[in-house]
């Protein structure tokens, strides 16, 4: 047995216990998976199309309000031009 309290244990040792734990996460996810595989990607698709709406709104939102802050922005370079110049 690999004494542990050193910090010393092998590259084969880690290796291995990786490998279970994926083993084992693999399992249990697959057990305490709410919803069958068809389901689960129905489910993230009609997800991934809500948040891809949501992205595309929030990006007119903002393409919208830059907009009216560039038109405000020449608006008060025009008038601070108009007093300095003349």
């Amino acid at each position: 047995m690999t004494d542990y309290s050193e910090g010393k244990c092998s590259i084969g040792s880690k290796a291995s216990c990786f490998v279970l734990g994926l083993v084992a996460g693999g399992a249990v996810a697959m057990l305490m998976a709410p919803y069958s595989g068809k389901d689960a990607r129905a489910r993230l698709r009609a997800g991934a199309a809500n948040g891809e709406a949501k992205v595309d709104a929030g990006a007119e939102f903002l393409k919208r309000r830059t907009e009216e802050f560039v038109a405000q922005a020449e608006d008060v370079f025009a008038s601070v031009k108009n007093r300095v110049v003349g």
